[in-house]
């Protein structure tokens, strides 16, 4: 859900089967996965997704579990870390950076939303993913928490909480085709978030963070 960046699949041909790498077959596992769930990732998809043999996937894999599990860590560090570093990179206090996050993640929609949802219903099953899903929640609730901190709003981990769990309905809203949060309500979203930001300062003047 937290996802600005792109899941770019390489365009392969045959003559480049040598040049895949591990994380090409794991991207192209994260499509698939998108696509039609867990259970559609098999070696002969992604190898015609791919326009290669599978040669290439032995190389790197000694079985369909060793991609599986490269392709949701692939998922935690591009829907989640990476966008976190984009967002920490732009210039601004917490209140513009929590809206840029918010305007990342409640506007984008489409092949990062196919592929959370898939990832999401596997770990229903499986309790290895359901742990790097876990890990994932804790580290957005987390970070969203910290920027309501430093913004100087009372209860941050409870405003956290609710502006998780409002883009988590979002995101089960629009996957059953519901339309998207428009602009404007993002923005008074995030407001509300914000509600009575003060942030406390020290007896010199500087800011001081209160959590």
């Amino acid at each position: 859900m937290f996802h600005t960046l792109a899941y770019v699949l390489p365009h392969a041909k045959a003559d480049r089967m040598a040049s895949l790498t591990a994380n090409d077959w794991a991207l192209a596992a994260l499509e698939t996965l998108g696509v039609g769930g867990v259970a559609a990732v098999r070696v002969e998809v992604l190898a015609r997704d791919l326009g290669v043999t599978k040669g290439s996937y032995y190389h790197h894999f000694k079985n369909r579990r060793a991609v599986l599990e490269l392709a949701v860590q692939m998922w935690e560090d591009i829907a989640t870390e990476q966008v976190i570093i984009q967002v920490n990179a732009s210039s601004g206090d917490p209140r513009a950076r929590l809206l840029r996050l918010a305007r990342a993640t409640f506007l984008e929609s489409g092949r990062a939303d196919a592929i959370e949802s898939a990832i999401r219903e596997w770990a229903s099953a499986d309790t290895d993913v359901a742990q790097v899903v876990a890990r994932v929640d804790a580290r957005r609730l987390g970070y969203v928490e910290d920027m309501l901190c430093e913004a100087g709003v009372g209860q941050p981990g409870l405003r956290a909480e609710l502006f998780y769990r409002t883009l988590i309905g979002e995101f089960v809203w629009r996957r059953h085709g519901g339309p998207a949060l428009s602009a404007e309500a993002i923005e008074l979203l995030v407001g509300m978030a914000l509600t009575d930001a003060e942030p406390v300062r020290g007896g010199d003047g500087s800011r001081e963070i209160p959590c």
